[in-house]
């Protein structure tokens, strides 16, 4: 299975540096509808895009994000490299459409 990784950085005098690892989200209705909310990201021409996206859809990235990552307070979010949201962003939704993609489709049958 796919990990994912999440670097918070150090706070001098208040906290240390942090990994969170995790595995990757598991593809429920509830996950993929609130993912397809913000994939906007295929037709992104550069991550300046994918973060506009992101930012204007930043609930549903949250809630996306605490999913993979449930032990990450507000206030490490708030230290997170945006750069780095982005990727993990990315990388769940191709992820995730790879797995959507593996499922059989039913053939239609002649009656």
């Amino acid at each position: 299975m796919e990990k994912l990784e999440l670097h918070i950085p150090e706070v001098k005098g208040k906290s240390e540096a942090k990994v969170y690892t995790a595995e990757m989200p598991k593809l429920t209705v509830g996950f993929t509808r609130r993912l397809m909310s913000l994939i906007k990201i295929d037709g992104a021409e550069s991550t300046a895009d994918i973060a506009r996206s992101i930012m204007n859809a930043w609930e549903n990235c949250a809630m996306i994000l605490s999913e993979a990552f449930p032990d990450v307070t507000d206030d490490e979010w708030d230290l997170v490299d945006i750069e780095e949201v982005i990727q993990i962003i990315v990388q769940i939704a191709r992820s995730s459409m790879a797995k959507a993609m593996t499922i059989p489709a039913e053939k239609k049958t002649k009656n």
